[in-house]
């Protein structure tokens, strides 16, 4: 019910009553609504970000009826091949500064002369095309 316009009593009534509340609920409306979008925008760089990275487990197929993830055919890795790097490259660094052994190179890391040996071997007889994108 509207008043009349010559009624200021009725006017502030009608403005508490309604159009204030209005005005609440449109402002917590709006904020629902930019907080809903920072959600979708957050949620949405967090899956392009991972679909870049190539994220475990997901694959380009996901989400379409009757196809299912597929798994690298082989026998799995029992080492790392980024560990595996890493020591080699420490250990042709080491080695050439110092003439080290591979004991003594172990000794630093907390490993065996075999352990380190049995790395730089894995990491030399990697494939050459694996190599060729990690900067070698």
């Amino acid at each position: 019910m509207r008043p009349r316009p010559d009624d200021d009593e009725g006017w502030q009534q009608f403005q508490q009553r309604y159009v204030n509340p209005l005005s609440y609920r449109v402002a917590r409306l709006r904020q629902v609504i930019y907080e809903t979008r920072q959600l979708i925008i957050t949620m949405g760089t967090k899956w392009a970000a991972a679909q870049l990275k190539g994220a475990p487990g997901k694959s380009k197929s996901e989400g379409k009826a009757g196809t299912s993830t597929k798994k690298r055919r082989g026998r799995q890795l029992e080492t790392d091949p980024k560990e595996d790097k890493r020591i080699a490259d420490d250990w042709r660094v080491f080695h050439n500064r110092t003439g080290g052994t591979y004991e003594d190179f172990g000794r630093g890391l907390g490993l065996s002369g075999y352990e380190v040996k049995k790395a730089v071997d894995r990491d030399s007889k990697r494939p050459a095309r694996r190599r060729k994108n990690s900067g070698r």
